[in-house]
């Protein structure tokens, strides 16, 4: 229930996933307090790994070209936290050698 909790409240809170710093900190605070948890940490943990799932699982839903067709469960969340799709877009990389061919890896810096 926590989770169902955690995903309601980060939707109202905008900042929080369209990458607006300057409220962040105090929102996390009002959130962890709202879910009756002291340590906010453990709160951004608890949403990271909720919205790593929901990229995840958002990814695996669209296949690749080519690829046979895998029937999988649909993950409980994954409808309430529609509310990131605008945030959540696939990133493009640049190939290593600079060449501007398309590579599907970011190059480590």
């Amino acid at each position: 229930m926590a989770s169902e909790r955690l995903i309601h409240l980060v939707s109202q809170q905008k900042p929080l996933y369209d990458k607006d710093a300057e409220l962040k900190d105090k929102i996390w605070q009002e959130i962890a307090e709202q879910l009756g948890i002291g340590d906010v940490e453990a709160v951004k943990k608890m949403w990271r790994n909720l919205r790593d799932t929901y990229v995840r699982n958002k990814r695996d839903g669209q296949g690749r070209s080519g690829q046979a067709a895998i029937k999988k469960k649909k993950w409980k969340y994954m409808d309430v936290m529609a509310f990131l799709q605008s945030s959540t877009t696939k990133r493009r990389g640049v190939s290593p050698q600079g060449d501007g061919v398309f590579c599907p890896w970011k190059p480590v810096e």
